[in-house]
């Protein structure tokens, strides 16, 4: 706690923030985040550690981040420190921190109750809007470019798990080797957000205000829309869930960008390498017994490796 109310001392100083303004905080996996009352709007400041991001990958996502808000998305633009800059480091006697500080997300949380088809349009049009726009992204520097699609994919790749789980990872190795084949063009692979899910937008009316762009990463689009599938879906599914969810999702992400019906017919197998990922990462967090995870861990687990074999 000592550790992380320096940090968070620090920051603020940085950023010229008001201490008395916190309105909350957590300690997350890789980040510290806080958010702090301002005048006329939120902020929230994150400080993440440098084994999880260097300083300049998290410059490489802020590059984008200002990119989009140019191209009129609506998305959670960076707030400069008080010495100018968009990216602070912060060095302890334990690790190196990267210090970002965000305007907060105008509108209203959501949540799974408030899922309808409407909304699914919403969320398509503002994918296809911003696959579209990124099109036309440069990252500005090899030092800062985000990594690619492989990263994580070889990361849970080399998780090494008990011998009953054998078709699993070896339906996940299939799955890579099928996935890294495909062809790569400007019109179907480049960033996306790849954590997009109700738990990261806002609702301001009918506009999506969209932040947390920590996993953004070099990917096909059809990877984007097989995320945002597999999250409105975890818990439930089903062909008729997921058919639903992506029939509006796709009337909406039509409007603003096109993708070849080839393209489309991947989205069943970037949704496959989404949700094996999430299973061996929770077998692994837990050594198979499933009953110390969360709820939410427990849930997705029940038959889900029956499932997953049917696949």
């Amino acid at each position: 706690m000592l550790h992380q109310n320096k940090l968070l001392e620090t920051g603020v100083r940085l950023f010229g923030l008001n201490p008395d303004d916190l309105l909350s905080h957590h300690d997350s996996e890789h980040s510290i985040i806080a958010f702090y009352r301002m005048v006329e709007t939120s902020v929230f400041l994150r400080m993440t550690r440098a084994t999880h991001r260097s300083t300049d990958i998290i410059r490489g996502e802020i590059d984008w981040i200002e990119f989009l808000s140019d191209k009129d998305l609506c998305v959670s633009r960076p707030v400069r420190s008080v010495e100018g800059q968009l990216v602070e480091e912060i060095m302890t006697d334990e690790e190196i921190y990267s210090a970002v500080c965000f305007e907060a997300a105008r509108g209203q949380r959501i949540s799974e109750a408030d899922y309808n088809a409407k909304l699914f349009r919403l969320m398509g049009s503002f994918m296809g809007k911003m696959h579209n726009a990124t099109k036309y992204y440069e990252q500005p520097s090899i030092q800062s470019k985000r990594s690619d699609w492989s990263a994580e994919v070889d990361l849970i790749a080399s998780f090494e798990l008990s011998e009953s789980e054998r078709q699993i990872v070896e339906r996940y190795s299939d799955l890579r080797g099928h996935i890294a084949m495909l062809p790569k063009s400007r019109e179907s692979y480049g960033l996306i957000h790849a954590d997009f899910h109700h738990g990261n937008f806002c609702m301001n009316g009918d506009t999506i205000y969209l932040y947390d762009f920590d996993a953004c990463r070099y990917s096909w689009f059809v990877d984007d829309i097989a995320i945002a599938v597999f999250f409105a879906t975890a818990l439930d599914p089903m062909d008729d869930a997921r058919e639903k969810f992506l029939n509006s999702f796709l009337e909406g992400y039509s409007l603003e960008n096109d993708l070849e019906k080839s393209w489309l017919d991947e989205i069943p197998n970037f949704i496959a390498l989404r949700e094996i990922g999430r299973y061996i990462k929770l077998y692994r967090a837990c050594g198979g017994r499933f009953e110390r995870l969360h709820q939410w861990g427990r849930s997705y687990m029940q038959n889900r490796k029956e499932r997953i074999l049917r696949l």
